[in-house]
């Protein structure tokens, strides 16, 4: 009896060793691949925001239904010449709209 136990001991011992090491295997490969940049040969999106670290926008690429709205001193106005268009619109300091690309 007293050797089943001791037995049994060392293949928990074994299975603890083992499955620490996996583990740490496994995350090691996780934050490896994290550190590498994306590469892409082609995407398909609707709309791209370039955004400050604050998470102020400072462009905006979009198709025709994704179009921002105008933004000046703050306010959001629909006045867009001729509807929305598929374009770039980029922003200043203050988040207003000051220029694009339709």
């Amino acid at each position: 009896m007293e050797t089943r136990m001791r037995r049994e001991i060392f293949l928990l011992k074994v299975y603890a060793i083992a499955t620490t090491l996996l583990l740490g295997v496994v995350a090691f490969g996780a934050f490896k691949l994290t550190s590498q940049k994306p590469k892409f040969e082609e995407i398909d999106v609707e709309r791209i925001n370039i955004v400050e670290r604050d998470g102020k926008v400072k462009l905006v690429i979009s198709n025709k239904e994704r179009a921002p709205e105008l933004v000046l001193n703050g306010k959001v106005y629909n006045l867009r010449q001729g509807g929305k268009s598929p374009g770039m619109i980029f922003y200043n300091d203050n988040g207003d709209e000051c220029g694009g690309l339709t």
